[in-house]
């Protein structure tokens, strides 16, 4: 037996995505075979002749679904050794045909008017479980706020796309023009409001000013970005890491693999015992990766 399909289906409803698959699926090869959580497909031309599967297996493919935390899974597993008929076109059509029956919602925020109530009061008729536990945490209106903010921004994003100002830039040969001081050699720089604050080098050794330091990497965003940023430190490179809040301030639940956190041991920027203690529940099934 061996696992060919793992997905994850953006709805708690998971015996519409059962119904859907038996009934108006077509897998367009083979026979399908309804069971209690999906269907088995069959090689229509299946025979009972043995001697073509050496392991005695059947040449079929098992596709079921199941529930966990409010979302629906799907997997598919075919039980012999032997390849299905149009094993990849069947589990393609599959992907893109659930995608397109369950597609993700994304339901629009109120529009709220902060200077006649508080956030609170604002988003309670929609999200009062919401409303009810940032209400519990310190500082939890001014979260909200910004909670709101960003998804506002977020889709203001999606809708007009724009392209983004250039604040990373290359140095060939001379300074640019305007610019006074002896010329700098090749490298990566970054711009912001400011000017010119830093730059890679990528050739010849300099001493940099102590008021314009050097910087091999430098991260914008200290959430995710200090997890890379603390691996290249360890590594030797000379790293800037920006970020507009005080650091560590924010309550994060990651969903994560066992292997994905081995990456970081491996790195060596945890230890095992390190790791362990930050590990709040672990699944022992379900779709969990970063």
């Amino acid at each position: 037996m061996k696992e060919i399909l793992y997905i994850e289906i953006p709805t708690p409803d998971t015996a519409a995505v059962c119904k859907w698959l038996q009934t108006e699926f077509e897998p367009g090869n083979g026979e399908k075979v309804v069971t209690p959580d999906g269907f088995c497909l069959r090689m229509i031309e299946n025979t009972n002749d043995s001697r073509n599967i050496p392991e005695n297996l059947p040449v079929e493919l098992s596709i079921f679904v199941w529930s966990v935390q409010r979302t629906t899974y799907l997997k598919a597993f075919r039980w012999s050794e032997q390849v299905f008929p149009q094993e990849k076109q069947i589990l393609k059509r599959l992907t893109t045909a659930i995608r397109s029956s369950f597609p993700h919602q994304y339901p629009e925020p109120p529009t709220i008017d902060l200077s006649q109530q508080s956030i609170f009061e604002a988003l309670a008729p929609y999200y009062p479980l919401t409303v009810k536990y940032f209400q519990k945490m310190p500082n939890g209106e001014y979260d909200l706020k910004r909670v709101y903010w960003w998804e506002q921004r977020w889709r203001q994003g999606v809708r007009n796309p724009q392209k983004p100002r250039q604040v990373v830039f290359s140095h060939k040969g001379d300074w640019e023009m305007g610019n006074s001081g002896p010329p700098r050699p090749q490298g990566v720089g970054i711009r912001g409001k400011w000017g010119d604050r830093g730059i890679r080098e990528n050739s010849l050794p300099t001493t940099p000013s102590p008021h314009h330091p050097t910087y091999d990497l430098i991260y914008i965003g200290g959430a995710l970005g200090v997890i890379h940023a603390a691996v290249m430190a360890k590594l030797g490179y000379k790293v800037l890491l920006v970020e507009r809040l005080p650091f560590g301030r924010m309550n994060r639940e990651w969903n994560i693999s066992r292997d994905e956190i081995q990456s970081l041991i491996n790195l060596g920027l945890l230890t095992p015992n390190e790791v362990e203690s930050i590990i709040a529940r672990e699944y022992k099934d379900g779709f969990n990766k970063f």
